[in-house]
């Protein structure tokens, strides 16, 4: 098999992350990034085109998730590390509260 590269691999992270980039807003929606990024570095665990894989995340004030990724692609080399920033989801339009309506009455 050929050897797959740090940077293919940085490629796939941040295309696996680009559809949820400005769509999270709270923890739980950062956490289905990281499943899919795990389940793609577990598949090149399986496939032995890396040998061990870490990854975590920290929420960037209220502006994006930073998935701090390790990734050791030999087992006698030290793990490099990937960063990949998901943009968290800003409304430009101000919170509106909900109006009581009043039930009218047609003759």
């Amino acid at each position: 098999m050929k050897p797959i590269g740090l940077q293919n691999i940085k490629y796939d992270l941040i295309k696996i992350s680009e559809p949820y980039d400005g769509l999270l807003w709270e923890d739980n929606t950062a956490e289905i990034v990281n499943r899919l990024m795990r389940s793609y570095l577990s598949d090149l665990v399986k496939d032995r085109f890396i040998v061990k894989y870490d990854v975590e995340y920290t929420r960037n004030e209220n502006v994006s998730y930073t998935f701090d990724v390790g990734i050791q692609l030999e087992p006698n080399r030290t793990s490099k590390k990937i960063k990949v920033h998901v943009g968290i989801y800003k409304s430009n339009w101000p919170f509106k509260r909900k109006r009581k309506h009043k039930a009218r009455e047609f003759a």
